[in-house]
């Protein structure tokens, strides 16, 4: 039920959602609006100590709407295409290793997002992405850089 929430919360601001982070100010009144689930029939104060959707996809879908979604899969997107390249064309086996065990990680994160939110805490979320980004694309730099020398 926590997803149907996630839904009408994307459904009624589906392009650029309720805001990064606030989910948790908004979901107790969309349960109580709309009744959704066995959760609506809760007193206040049992609702709001739920504050996850319990799904990264659907939380980034309703706080950030389509355009928040779209930004989300064209880094990551963006990141899978600069660590192929790198895997193609790195003549250095632990520059390639590194790339390697970087989009393991981050696929690792996705699969483990279908069913589990409070992994996207933003700080932390943004700082893992951030150094799993910067490592590929520094090991890029340096083989490009390697490849112009020779």
């Amino acid at each position: 039920k926590l997803w149907e929430n996630a839904l009408k919360i994307m459904a009624d601001n589906p392009v650029i959602g309720i805001g990064y982070g606030n989910y948790f100010t908004r979901h107790a009144e969309t349960l109580r609006t709309n009744q959704i689930g066995p959760l609506y029939e809760f007193a206040w104060d049992r609702i709001e100590k739920v504050g996850t959707i319990e799904s990264i996809f659907l939380s980034l879908a309703a706080e950030t709407g389509v355009l928040g979604l779209t930004a989300f899969f064209s880094i990551i997107f963006s990141q899978f295409v600069v660590g192929r390249t790198v895997l193609r064309t790195a003549t250095n086996q632990s520059g390639r290793t590194i790339v390697l065990s970087c989009l393991a990680a981050v696929f690792g994160f996705l699969v483990c997002g279908i069913t589990v939110a409070h992994n996207i805490q933003y700080t932390p979320a943004i700082l893992f992405f951030g150094l799993m980004m910067s490592s590929v694309v520094i090991i890029a730099r340096d083989q490009d850089q390697s490849q112009h020398r020779s």
